[in-house]
């Protein structure tokens, strides 16, 4: 018996293999702890064997149970043991396991310099397309870029930015946005398998900018270009525990810069208060009307003076 069949057993429906939100060597479910666009956000990694979402964070295998089953504190034991989830042994799921670089990492097919409507995209958003090259590596894909996942999975990644990732001097992994805004998901990360890192495991900026030890943590990429050298993204809500020990170990002041929405910015607070156990001077700067990346440069530098990070 396993998770999977505990979900098949209770008629509890799962991410299929199509789904956008599908990803290999995890079980994702709709989660029962965030509300906001419907989806399958919650995963239970096959290798790890744990529960993480995608917009709230990691739960213990114990609430997960609880909330989705509706069950007490005393029956949890029992399908914990029913179904191989009581740490005693791995699950028995046939869920394919992800091992990150199991393949080689390549970027996909027809990538190349940004050419007009990459470009023009930047514009519209505010950036200057010669900066954001030249600082921050991005290139483009053409209409018919793709990428397999080394297991005969064909992934499209056409008419999107592509966005290096790099870690320790070398590049790591990418992702990738679609300039059209009529493509879902928008974002489209390197496949795991392909990945020498992790994207989930490191921090999106110039790390090597970051000796001051004090600097802003924010969601996504377009916010770190707007802020610069003085920032640092999660990429995405979500942050895991990887995150939490680098932010931790590379910041003794950290300013937590998360959207205005209200999932993200209890987000926010609840990684402030995890950097203040680990003796990080953290802030939740909720003073924002739009993400950081939506800001003018002007904005920008005020809010960086304000902070006195300029």
């Amino acid at each position: 018996m396993s998770l999977e069949d505990l979900y098949i057993d209770y008629g509890i429906e799962t991410a299929p293999e199509q789904h956008k939100h599908y990803r290999e060597g995890w079980l994702n479910i709709a989660c029962p702890f965030c509300t906001g666009s419907e989806g399958y956000h919650l995963g239970f990694n096959t290798d790890s064997f744990y529960f993480y979402c995608w917009r709230c964070g990691p739960h213990y295998i114990e609430q997960v149970l609880r909330k989705v089953l509706k069950i007490n504190r005393n029956r949890v034991e029992a399908f914990s043991k029913e179904y191989r989830l009581d740490k005693k042994g791995a699950p028995n799921s046939t869920s394919k396991v992800i091992k990150i670089g199991r393949y080689a990492f390549k970027h996909p097919s027809e990538v190349i310099t940004m050419i007009k409507p990459h470009r023009r995209y930047l514009e519209k958003r505010n950036f200057d397309p010669d900066y954001i090259e030249r600082k921050w590596g991005v290139l483009g894909t053409g209409p018919f870029s793709q990428l397999d996942n080394g297991e005969g999975k064909i992934i499209p990644y056409k008419y999107r930015l592509l966005i290096p990732i790099y870690w320790e001097g070398r590049e790591v992994s990418f992702q990738c946005r679609d300039y059209t805004d009529k493509q879902d998901p928008k974002y489209l990360a390197c496949p795991e398998v392909r990945e020498i890192e992790h994207h989930k495991h490191i921090l999106y900026g110039h790390p090597d900018l970051w000796k001051k030890r004090v600097g802003i943590c924010v969601e996504g990429v377009f916010d770190v270009w707007r802020l610069k050298h003085y920032a640092c993204s999660t990429l995405g809500v979500g942050y895991t525990p990887e995150q939490l020990r680098l932010l931790a170990d590379l910041f003794d002041k950290l300013f937590i810069m998360f959207d205005p929405e209200p999932i993200a910015q209890k987000q926010g607070e609840k990684l402030c208060r995890e950097l203040r156990f680990r003796g990080v001077k953290a802030h939740n700067y909720t003073d924002l009307e739009t993400d950081p990346g939506a800001m003018s440069d002007k904005d920008a530098k005020h809010l960086l003076k304000e902070l006195k990070l300029k």
